[in-house]
């Protein structure tokens, strides 16, 4: 025992067991605790050698941790994981959908510009840092001038507000756009002495694609649109965006069976033309000078089957490229135009 003990230069041989020893009196391999000499055994560990001290010792702490039993440092660790992350407050705001309580989210620099000019109410505005003051004074003005309460906000704040949307430094919550009767639609033309030129959608579920008819039937003077009530998008904050603020213009209609609506607009005594590859003749050789209903099909399904056997006549838009196909957007931007050129030549010939 003096001899393993004792220090030496070279390494130290491990001790067979006694065979002639009593069991009680032989000695335990040190499992636990300091060793009584570290020093040579360790250094062979390190050197590369055998190292048996310190194996025992390894593979009880591997399933210790694998069996998931807390560690000595329990207070800090718990802290680096339960530490909640400082985010800036938003305030709650009704959900983009149809059964919102009646709230909706304006964003972007024209939309919100044009509901503050057309009066929409306003319950609050937040606005980007570091805005331009062109467009932040007027802004600022509009509202101390309405009332309605401003802050000045970081991106973080209305990156979250619009769930990443491209706000452009300003959003708006504001009341929902209200709906209209579509006799409104040709009550208001007929006070402007005007022929009444309408727009129908058939299943177009994408808030952008109506955002722009909506953009294009301002510019071209259309009276109104008329979407249905069910597999239709509705009016949301998407579709403001994407009107450039033509939503705040044109009067929009929502109705619940637009078949029977195509039934009640022929009595009214407008004639409903649908917009289809499959018509027989084509805008350019419609009449478009009449009381006009324009009906258009959605993105991919085109005109439904009832829909276009609702309509007085079908006309095509001729295809000169390799694609056979126009978003309902473009294609209500053409047909539009179509309808001006030939109102307006009316005009000329009878002056």
């Amino acid at each position: 025992m003096e001899k393993r003990n004792s220090r030496s230069k070279g390494p130290v041989r491990p001790q067979r067991p006694d065979p002639s020893a009593k069991p009680g009196s032989q000695e335990r391999p040190r499992r636990s605790g300091k060793p009584a000499s570290a020093g040579p055994s360790e250094g062979y560990r390190r050197a590369g050698g055998p190292g048996r001290s310190a194996g025992p010792e390894r593979e009880r702490t591997a399933p210790a941790a694998a069996a998931g039993r807390r560690p000595t440092a329990g207070p800090a660790v718990k802290a680096t994981h339960q530490a909640p992350v400082k985010t800036p407050p938003v305030p709650a705001m009704a959900v983009e959908t149809e059964q919102g309580p009646g709230r909706d989210l304006i964003y972007g620099r024209n939309p919100v510009l044009e509901a503050l000019r057309h009066g929409r109410p306003m319950t609050r505005l937040w606005l980007l840092e570091d805005t331009k003051e062109s467009v932040a004074g007027e802004i600022v003005a509009r509202c101390r001038e309405a009332g309605i309460p401003y802050k000045f906000v970081d991106k973080l704040f209305l990156d979250r507000l619009t769930e990443g949307a491209m706000h452009q430094g300003l959003v708006a919550q504001a009341g929902a756009k209200n709906y209209v009767e579509w006799e409104t639609m040709l009550t208001d033309a007929a006070a402007k002495g005007q022929v009444p030129l309408l727009i129908l959608l058939d299943q177009v579920e994408d808030p952008y694609n109506l955002g722009a008819v909506l953009r294009s039937a301002d510019a071209l003077g259309a009276h109104g649109v008329i979407i249905p009530k069910h597999r239709a998008v509705p009016l949301t904050a998407s579709v403001g965006r994407s009107s450039a603020g033509a939503v705040e213009y044109v009067p929009v209609a929502r109705v619940t069976n637009l078949t029977q609506t195509i039934v009640q607009l022929k009595n009214a005594g407008l004639w409903v033309i649908g917009a289809t590859a499959e018509g027989k003749q084509t805008i350019y050789d419609t009449d478009w000078t009449g009381p006009v209903a324009l009906v258009l099909g959605g993105e991919d399904k085109g005109l439904s089957r009832l829909v276009a056997a609702q309509c007085d006549s079908l006309a095509s838009i001729p295809m000169s490229g390799h694609v056979n196909s126009l978003n309902v957007s473009a294609a209500a931007a053409i047909v539009l135009s179509e309808t001006v050129r030939q109102r307006r030549a009316k005009i000329k010939t009878q002056a």
